[in-house]
């Protein structure tokens, strides 16, 4: 509820569009702790009904209320929303004894809880900069009811696109999405009326995260404004020599210190094993276009022109804001 809590800083975006880079950075920079994606439906699955919601101003959502003004407070300390290991992943199972490389994976997951634990264990009672990747859609919800300064971080839908295709997994299922999204009438009566007919058309894997990219980042490029929040672009935050977009972000959120250029440099938590390899500013240089096919290029295209957006092309790389 709005004064009851001081003002916390949020970052939001859509999954793979560099928002736990930011989160990261960010943090360390300015001395906060971290809460990870609390609306993670299968790592938070007391608010999984809230993953990709759409909310209008006026719902009435106390039990969300509750569980937020505890994670926007740095109360709430949790397996995932703190030290970023799925509660749901760690537990053995017997066929991880016939099958190595699964149990190896588990293995992995509670080396990282180790890894983590030691890393943020000292971050009780700092204040926390939150990061969500599944809350574009109740940004004005979230806005009327806590005390929020909050930033966006759009990227390249293509960039987006390429990422969680090369990943895949229960994680980046667009199926599941899309169901979400589709299954809500108040979106799609308020916000989704002129592109509801693109539920129905057969899409390739391309198309649906396309599709998804679309749902979760037009309202913002157009309306960001409006709902009092900060709009930025990834593509501008990965010139490490630029310090401008970086002020912006730290002006909008109300911290104090710029990262500085190795910390900027530095790759997230979350980073792909390719993007890690090789540093976060190469990671946009060009090779995720090389990674998606004509074909998926195309399918891209039309969902982005379906929705009318103009702001990013696949026939470029930089966003038409920075183009200009």
């Amino acid at each position: 509820m709005v004064g009851d809590t001081p003002t916390t800083p949020v970052i939001v975006g859509s999954g793979r569009s560099g928002t736990t880079w930011v989160q990261d950075v960010l943090a360390r920079a300015n001395g906060y702790a971290t809460a990870f994606e609390p609306l993670h439906p299968d790592a938070v699955p007391e608010m999984a009904a809230y993953a990709c919601r759409y909310l209008r101003v006026d719902d009435d959502c106390g039990e969300l209320e509750l569980f937020l003004e505890k994670v926007f407070s740095g109360k709430l300390r949790d397996t995932w929303i703190t030290y970023r290991v799925r509660p749901d992943r760690l537990a053995f199972r017997m066929n991880y004894l016939a099958d190595t490389r699964s149990a190896y994976e588990w293995w992995r997951r509670w080396k990282k809880l180790a890894r983590h634990y030691l890393q943020f264990r000292h971050d009780r009672g700092k204040p926390v900069l939150v990061k969500f990747i599944r809350a574009n859609l109740m940004l004005p919800w979230l806005l009327a009811h806590f005390d929020l300064r909050v930033a966006a971080i759009v990227r390249h839908p293509g960039a987006v696109v390429e990422s969680k295709l090369r990943l895949g997994g229960d994680d980046w299922d667009p199926g599941t999405v899309i169901e979400r999204y589709r299954s809500q009438t108040s979106l799609r009566d308020d916000l989704l009326d002129d592109h509801s007919d693109i539920f129905d058309r057969q899409l390739s894997l391309a198309g649906e995260q396309a599709l998804i990219w679309c749902i979760e980042n037009k309202l913002l490029l157009d309306q960001a404004a409006e709902w009092g929040v900060f709009l930025g672009y990834y593509e501008e935050l990965l010139d490490a020599s630029d310090e401008g977009a970086w002020q912006s972000f730290v002006n909008e959120l109300g911290l104090k210190n710029i990262p500085d250029a190795v910390l900027r440099r530095s790759a997230s938590q979350q980073a792909s094993a390719l993007t890690s390899q090789h540093g976060i500013k190469s990671s946009h240089c060009g090779a995720w276009l090389s990674r998606l096919s004509a074909a998926q290029i195309d399918d891209i295209q039309r969902v982005l022109d379906a929705f009318e957006i103009d702001q990013y092309s696949m026939s470029s790389m930089l966003p038409a804001r920075r183009v200009a």
